[in-house]
């Protein structure tokens, strides 16, 4: 039934249907005291594993993500935890006692290939969900830059974001250059100490460096927007704005 676009939006009405009452099923289970102290079985990761699976993949799940990245400027993987979180009590699990399991699953299942592998596809799939937030985010005249300096610097940068941009704007291409040489081995310090690290030693730098610090981030996103355009179109894409940004990186959990 190739090019049959009733039959194909019927089938996708129907898996639709068949998670959200999957979920619904999960969630109308009897169940008493969210448990605390015992092991959480196999059986019971998996199923989280695929509840997490389903929930991320629904079309108002996408919703909720691109809404939290549009009112907070901020990647919505906490949006992401907190659904996975909830999910665990959904299946009768306290959430900070079933995050604690889950970080255990290579300790306590150190063979299972298979349980490894379902993690790494949960892992997979709940950044995916990040990213298509993301993208779906840029193609509404989002723009990521204001996303990555917001994940660095925190709230209330919008003044150093406009202060990074009119000092770009008066920089010839090889003063940008030059610029950017002269900040990556800082930039990359600051990605070396993950976001807990990033985060105390953002705060120990002045205005002057922290407006530095969002012109470096511009500029490599600039970069990576420019190598992907030419990627896609066989080098042939032009430079792309500094106010363009890639994704940031995250972990589920």
């Amino acid at each position: 039934f190739a090019g049959d676009n009733t039959l194909y939006q019927a089938r996708e009405r129907f898996v639709r249907c068949a998670q959200r009452m999957f979920l619904r099923a999960l969630r109308d289970r009897p169940r008493g005291a969210l448990e605390t102290k015992a092991m959480m079985s196999r059986e019971s990761i998996i199923e989280f594993f695929d509840a997490c699976n389903v929930e991320v993949d629904l079309p108002e799940s996408h919703e909720r993500l691109l809404e939290h990245l549009k009112r907070t400027k901020t990647v919505p993987k906490d949006v992401v935890i907190g659904m996975q979180k909830d999910l665990l009590e959904d299946l009768g699990m306290h959430r900070d006692h079933g995050c604690r399991y889950l970080a255990r699953v290579p300790l306590d299942f150190p063979k299972d290939e298979e349980l490894f592998g379902r993690m790494a596809a949960w892992r997979q799939k709940a950044q995916a969900a990040c990213v298509h937030a993301m993208r779906e985010y840029q193609a509404s005249g989002g723009k990521m830059a204001e996303v990555a300096a917001q994940q660095t610097l925190g709230p209330g940068t919008e003044d150093l974001q406009a202060k990074a941009r009119q000092e770009l704007d008066s920089m010839t291409p090889a003063e940008r250059g030059q610029f950017l040489t002269s900040w990556q081995h800082k930039f990359q310090g600051l990605m070396d100490v993950g976001p807990e690290g990033a985060a105390g030693l953002v705060n120990t730098l002045s205005e002057r460096e922290k407006i530095n610090l969002v012109k470096a981030q511009f500029l490599l996103a600039s970069l990576t927007s420019s190598m992907a355009a030419e990627e896609q179109s066989g080098g042939a894409a032009a430079a792309a704005s500094p106010s363009e940004a890639a994704a940031p990186q995250q972990q589920m959990m």
